[in-house]
């Protein structure tokens, strides 16, 4: 759960923590208010099933991947990248934010691809076979 975050510049998580600054940008908390698809208000954590929007169709870690799978999300903090260049894929709790990234040989994702069944197997799959 902390990878992404130890990639980047800083997280504001409790308070300001510097990263390895390998990926520029930092972790800000979820802030929304309004009300979810199912007519609730959206909670903090962001935990549950949530569909990709693939910004490298051709990617190849995620290749076999579509925007109809879902991935399962647990996190109150989201990435503000400083480069939209390094982010593969985002998801939506409200308003989009950086859900797969890459930069370089780095990679970070939001999401627990280990407990996000066929498609995050299938993403573990991609990954472990890239050269």
């Amino acid at each position: 759960c902390v990878g992404m975050q130890l990639m980047v510049d800083f997280s504001l998580e409790k308070e300001k923590t510097e990263g390895f600054c390998w990926l520029e940008g930092h972790f800000k908390k979820i802030k929304i208010k309004g009300l979810d698809y199912l007519g609730r208000n959206f909670k903090i954590p962001h935990m549950g099933w949530n569909n990709l929007q693939i910004e490298y169709k051709n990617h190849p870690v995620l290749e076999n991947i579509s925007e109809n799978e879902q991935f399962y999300f647990v996190h109150s903090y989201h990435l503000r990248p400083e480069n939209s260049g390094h982010v593969l894929g985002l998801s939506n709790y409200g308003y989009d934010f950086a859900a797969v990234v890459r930069k370089d040989n780095l990679w970070g994702v939001q999401f627990h691809p280990e407990k996000s069944q066929n498609a995050g197997l299938q993403l573990l799959k991609n990954f472990c076979t890239l050269t």
